[in-house]
């Protein structure tokens, strides 16, 4: 099974009694398929695990294959479904930037999970990442290059809150010191 490391080198207070939202950030361009699989698989795994709140956030490249449409059926029938819809290709790294930034401005996200849309990440590992986010995790990366780690693809979470971190290492972030 896929592993996952946690760098717990910068906490902040939480009270786990207090539910906080979690917005699960999946960039698309023609993902009509894997989209109608996933969001119903993470809505099911999330559905019960207390203290949390979770989102999905569809930040879509308007598909010529019109993955925004499913999305907009879907959210009928899941309304923690919201789309980001961006008139021109913006790639992956521009639909990832533009979806962190809708879900910590206008969905007040608390953690910001990045997953692909297609399948690769696994969303069995999601209930274990909030478990550590409620343990005080600022950062949690899962990581096919750990021990015990398969290539099923890489999950990242990062507490929302406090989001201007400095790569240090593979697996590990710490929180950047501020400028005086």
């Amino acid at each position: 099974p896929l592993r996952y490391c946690f760098s717990h080198n910068y906490r902040v207070s939480l009270s786990v009694a207090k539910t906080r939202k979690a917005v699960i950030c999946i960039p698309t361009y023609n993902e009509r398929d894997g989209i109608q699989a996933i969001v119903p698989e993470i809505f099911s795994i999330t559905k019960n695990i207390k203290n949390w709140d979770v989102h999905i956030l569809v930040a879509d490249d308007t598909s010529p294959d019109k993955t925004y449409e499913v999305v907009k059926k879907m959210q009928k029938t899941f309304p923690k479904l919201h789309l980001l819809l961006n008139k021109e290709k913006v790639g992956l790294g521009g639909a990832y930037l533009k979806a962190f930034t809708h879900a910590i401005d206008n969905l007040e996200a608390d953690y910001v999970f990045e997953m692909d849309g297609d399948g690769q990440h696994p969303t069995d590992i999601i209930p274990n990442f909030l478990m550590e986010a409620d343990n005080g995790a600022d950062f949690i990366i899962g990581s096919r290059y750990i021990s015990g780690g398969e290539n099923r693809g890489v999950l990242h979470v990062i507490h929302a809150r406090d989001h201007a971190f400095q790569w240090s290492e593979p697996c590990v972030a710490q929180k950047r010191p501020q400028s005086r």
